[in-house]
């Protein structure tokens, strides 16, 4: 790769990579969730409770998936969407 100014000026998104878009709050509402990272996440960093992964899923969705019941009621009193439980 040739380093020069606009190679320099362009902005990466780290949470892309060539395989597989993913997000923090994905990761935390997940098989080892954490109620204290995710609530950090929201309340502190902005991630939004109802982004959509690659794999067309949500942290809800994640949440609901292994059965980590207090981060699926923390992410619905944020606005979560009730149908992404199914999905």
């Amino acid at each position: 790769m040739q380093v020069n100014e606009e190679s320099l000026n362009v902005k990466l998104d780290p949470l892309k990579n060539k395989y597989h878009r993913t997000y923090p709050l994905h990761i935390a509402s997940g098989e080892r969730s954490n109620l204290a990272d995710v609530k950090v996440l929201i309340e502190t960093c902005g991630q939004g409770v109802n982004e959509i992964d690659d794999d067309g899923k949500t942290p809800v969705y994640r949440a609901a998936y292994h059965d980590k019941k207090d981060v699926v009621r923390y992410l619905m009193s944020k606005g979560g969407k009730e149908e992404d439980k199914k999905n």
